[in-house]
């Protein structure tokens, strides 16, 4: 499909559908040259290789404040594009089965050279790039290993994550009955909301006392027997 039609640059500034199916892209149409477009998506800009659009949606959407704004690369040609890239981490092809991620090492006419996490060099015909984005926190790198749960991403973490209570990192077992306490001593097995190395008053559990309650006056606890003198 030509970039050059002018239907198609009367979309910039719309939310579009870029193909179909898993390999669709779909974003904000930012840029429009003459053999690629740029698409501005939540993950960043989608470059599209203009050689391989099949169809373009528009979703009959203007931009709106949920899409952000992401500047493309100013470049004449795909190409361009490609080589303004080199050095950085990216994804070729996200969807397809030839998706790809890594650095990408080299971009000429003929082929793109990318060094992936494996150490492997994958060679892609520069024909066959449909589309490229880079990879957003890709030259991170960390000393500490992250949370092993996928769904505890905010951690890292030197111990393992309590796996019963993702939010907690503890060093010791959690309270089994009482999962918001992490707790080195056992929990009073009548009053949950205890945990003491004595025994609770059985009459009065609201108190925790090393000495027997008065029995006539509950709300105290004494040394000497109520209603006499010792």
């Amino acid at each position: 499909m030509s970039m050059n039609g002018q239907g198609i640059r009367g979309l910039l500034g719309r939310e579009v559908k870029v193909n179909r199916g898993p390999e669709a892209v779909q974003g904000k149409l930012i840029d429009v040259r003459g053999d690629y477009m740029a698409v501005s998506c939540k993950k960043g800009c989608v470059y599209v290789n203009g050689l391989n659009v099949k169809s373009i949606t528009d979703t009959g959407r203007s931009s709106g404040s949920s899409t952000p704004m992401n500047n493309p690369i100013p470049s004449n040609s795909f190409l361009e594009v490609l080589q303004a890239l080199r050095f950085r981490r990216v994804l070729i092809n996200e969807g397809s089965r030839d998706e790809v991620e890594g650095i990408l090492a080299e971009a000429n006419q003929n082929q793109l050279i990318i060094t992936t996490d494996r150490q492997e060099v994958v060679r892609i015909p520069t024909y066959h790039v449909k589309s490229i984005c880079i990879v957003r926190g890709g030259n991170k790198s960390s000393g500490n290993k992250s949370c092993g749960k996928p769904s505890h991403p905010n951690k890292s973490t030197g111990h393992k994550c309590c796996e019963k209570h993702p939010h907690k990192s503890t060093g010791h077992k959690c309270c089994e009955k009482h999962p918001h306490k992490s707790t080195g001593q056992k929990c009073c097995e009548k009053h949950p909301h205890k945990s003491t190395g004595q025994k609770c008053c059985e009459k009065h559990p609201h108190k925790s006392t090393g000495q027997k309650c008065c029995e006539k006056h509950p709300h105290k606890s004494t040394g000497y027997i109520s209603g006499r003198r010792k």
